[in-house]
C-alpha cells in the first residue's frame, strides 16, 4: 500500500531467527516484491495519464516458487506461477478500466519479463578472467 508516493509497506512471510525474531526477506520475496513494485508504478502512472477517478486501489502479487533437490548439489528452483491483482474501487465504465489495466501491463517490465521467454546472459569470472 501507499499512503504517500514517498513510503511503502511490505508483507512477507518471513521465517523467524532464533529466540523467535524475524529475519529479513529472502531473495524470492524481494524479487516478488520488486515486481509489485514495478507493475504498481505503471498503474500509477497510467491512472495519472488517464485521469483515472478511483477511492482505492492496490496491488498484490504471489509467486509460486519451488525447489527440487533441496540442500544437494541438484537442487533446482523454479516459479511456477505469477498471481498480480489490481484492486480498484471506482465508478470509471468497465472501458475504461480495462484500458487502464491493459495499458499498466503493457509498461511493466518486470511482468513481460515473467510472461515472455527472456533471454539472459550469466557470466563467471575468476581473478578477472572469463570463464567458459
Amino acid at each position: 500500500s501507499t499512503p504517500s508516493p514517498e513510503t511503502w509497506e511490505m508483507y512477507s512471510d518471513e521465517t523467524m531467527g532464533a529466540n523467535d525474531h524475524p529475519v529479513a526477506p529472502t531473495s524470492l520475496e524481494y524479487f516478488t516484491v520488486g515486481t509489485a513494485l514495478c507493475l504498481t508504478s505503471q498503474t500509477t502512472l497510467v491512472s495519472a495519464m488517464m485521469g483515472l477517478d478511483f477511492t482505492d486501489y492496490r496491488v498484490e502479487s504471489q509467486m509460486d516458487y519451488r525447489q527440487e533437490a533441496t540442500n544437494s548439489p541438484e537442487m533446482v528452483g523454479y516459479t511456477d506461477t505469477v498471481h498480480s491483482y489490481i484492486i480498484i474501487e471506482s465508478d470509471e465504465s468497465q472501458e475504461r478500466l480495462k484500458s487502464f489495466y491493459n495499458k499498466s501491463l503493457a509498461l511493466c517490465f518486470a511482468g513481460e519479463g515473467l510472461k515472455n521467454a527472456t533471454v539472459m546472459h550469466t557470466n563467471l569470472y575468476l581473478n578477472g578472467k572469463l570463464l567458459k
